[in-house]
């Protein structure tokens, strides 16, 4: 693992594998249709997403991972070697992941983590954490 690791949230629609290739860690978004939750990422992809919203004609609503789905994200990059980690959440104009994100930064004071607020979402995104894991694999630093 590079010594800065990169996390990001699930809005920035990276693939599983494309994430996993550049050892990008995504935190989980909640997406709600009615009275079903799903975790992106985990029980839910783009593409079952959009066929869900194409099928029933109601978009969903989302939400925010908590603070603690961070802390865990970011504990893991330093129990797996890396120094530091940047975080790349979704633009905080329309969600409130970049500020769980600062919350779970706040808890670990004593580890070098930067949070950026990309001012983007999807893929702008997903690019910006794809540049920033090419970056830390060629040894740039924080």
């Amino acid at each position: 693992m590079p010594s800065v690791a990169i996390v990001t949230d699930t809005d920035a629609s990276l693939p599983e594998e494309v994430a996993a290739s550049y050892g990008i860690r995504q935190v989980p978004i909640a997406v709600t249709f009615g009275d079903e939750t799903f975790q992106t990422g985990v029980d839910i992809d783009d593409s079952l997403l959009f066929e869900r919203v194409d099928r029933e004609g109601v978009l969903p609503t989302t939400s925010a991972p908590a603070p603690g789905a961070f802390l865990e994200a970011f504990q893991a990059c330093f129990d797996d070697g890396a120094n530091a980690v940047v975080c790349l959440a979704v633009s905080s104009e329309v969600s409130g992941t970049y500020d769980a994100a600062r919350t779970a930064r706040d808890l670990l004071l004593d580890r070098d983590i930067t949070v950026v607020d990309t001012q983007s979402i999807s893929m702008g995104q997903g690019f910006m954490a794809i540049e920033a894991a090419e970056a830390a694999r060629d040894g740039a630093t924080t």
